[in-house]
């Protein structure tokens, strides 16, 4: 059996940089069980893929199609969908990752989809696939969504989550006919040569209602020994210098920290990490340990430096927590980012100023994000039920970079909203000193369609 997969353009301004990790793994978890895979990776081949793509579809068989994505894709996968179905209408076009887990129903009337794949997909898509070969009833595959004949819905049983992520075959990065492209422009690699992401968790037990955790929110942890051998693989193969761990909970215990610290420091000395973390997590020994296995790089979501956004956000992180969390990290002398969020539901000028505050005392931000609701969250439901996305798929088209202003969810105006935002900026700015670092306007001049949807207050 055949199967084809295929990795859509994701930001086509900036260059291609995070390599696709749920895609590997699913070509992986296929290929150990026979199946003959090939992947075209657009993200990659911006120039000629797509006219690779439609010489490849017609004029070889596939017996599946795989797509998988993320919700700022979503556009682009819609046009996907549709020129795969105009060239080989009959195989069966197979969707799955955060985007078409969190809306399946919408990627099955507006993308093409045959089959929408649910959560996570090295299991599904091994049942799935020998379900198309054998000609074995789709109802039967569990935790999938797809069209009946009669252009009907189906929902099929949940599956269970994979309880032991030591076990999942490594990722298939010799797949990818470009992987180096990625490898050398990897976003958190710094000045080292060549950086790559490893998942050493999944799942996230917090509960902040404008992030979708894709996993779940049961938190599962591979084994010290299978993370230093998918390092030592990585090594030999690629000859990579930097590691970013892209959990959404990498700091989970000391215990675990000090055995991955201890593992860099005796087996990967010539390997600098970095790490995507929570400030509540994080401790002063920990963070100095971390330090000395040559941790270079942190990123924080802190999102707001007023207890009332946090809470209302279900964070679980205090104003304190946070700016402990920056003070040791800078201590240690690791590098890191903090991410911050405007224009909640109860945001108001008091709240954006208690965060500017925030921002001065601890010497960090310069730049916000305008909350956006995305699909699967508590947010979008709050937007949707309160009329603020009233077309969902025209919504979906327009969402991408969460710089640019979709919908506002505040009391204020938009134009209120937008020059709080800019002052803010500029405040925060001016009190660290970077003058010379241009922070990216946001988009005022909002797509026709999309204006449409914002409330009118």
């Amino acid at each position: 059996m055949k199967v084809l997969l295929i990795n859509p353009l994701d930001r086509e301004f900036l260059p291609p940089s995070m390599p696709p990790l749920g895609l590997s793994y699913v070509a992986a978890s296929l290929r150990s069980v026979g199946y003959d895979i090939e992947i075209v990776d657009l993200d990659v081949d911006r120039k000629n893929g797509v006219v690779y793509l439609k010489s490849l579809l017609s004029k070889d068989h596939f017996d599946m199609i795989g797509v998988s994505s993320i919700i700022p894709q979503y556009k682009k996968v819609k046009m996907l969908g549709r020129f795969i179905k105009s060239i080989t209408p009959h195989t069966p076009l197979v969707m799955g990752g955060a985007g078409p887990t969190s809306i399946p129903k919408l990627f099955l009337e507006n993308c093409s989809a045959d089959i929408v794949c649910i959560g996570e997909g090295e299991e599904t898509v091994k049942e799935l696939a020998a379900s198309i070969q054998d000609e074995i009833p789709l109802e039967l595959c569990k935790g999938i969504v797809f069209k009946n004949n009669e252009g009907l819905c189906i929902t099929t049983s949940g599956r269970e989550q994979i309880t032991d992520i030591s076990k999942i075959v490594f990722p298939a990065w010799d797949l990818f006919p470009n992987i180096n492209t990625y490898l050398e422009n990897y976003l958190f690699k710094n000045n080292r040569r060549k950086g790559i992401s490893i998942l050493s968790t999944r799942g996230c037990p917090g509960q902040c209602n404008y992030c979708m955790c894709n996993f779940g929110r049961n938190l599962r942890i591979r084994t010290i020994e299978n993370i230093s051998y998918e390092i030592e693989s990585l090594l030999e193969t690629y000859n990579i210098d930097h590691v970013h761990f892209v959990d959404d909970t990498f700091i989970t215990t000391r215990k675990r920290v000090v055995e991955l610290c201890e593992t860099f420091n005796s087996k990967f000395k010539d390997l600098t990490w970095s790490a995507n973390v929570r400030a509540d997590y994080v401790k002063e020994d920990t963070l100095k340990l971390m330090a000395a296995s040559r941790c270079i790089f942190l990123a924080y979501g802190i999102e707001s430096g007023s207890p009332a956004v946090l809470e209302y956000m279900k964070k679980d992180v205090t104003v304190n927590q946070a700016s402990d969390a920056i003070r040791w990290t800078k201590e240690a002398g690791i590098t890191m980012a903090t991410y911050f969020i405007i224009g909640m539901p109860c945001e108001t000028v008091e709240t954006v100023k208690e965060t500017v505050s925030f921002c001065k005392e601890n010497l960090v931000g310069g730049e916000f994000f305008f909350a956006t609701p995305i699909p699967g969250t508590e947010l979008y439901t709050h937007a949707r039920d309160s009329k603020l996305i009233t077309d969902e798929d025209t919504y979906l088209e327009h969402l991408g970079e969460v710089r640019n202003f979709l919908i506002n969810l505040t009391r204020m105006s938009n134009e209120d909203l937008f020059t709080l935002k800019e002052n803010a900026e500029e405040e925060i700015k001016a009190h660290l000193g970077l003058f010379n670092i241009e922070v990216k306007p946001s988009t005022r001049t909002l797509p026709h369609e999309a204006a449409a949807l914002l409330p009118k207050f």
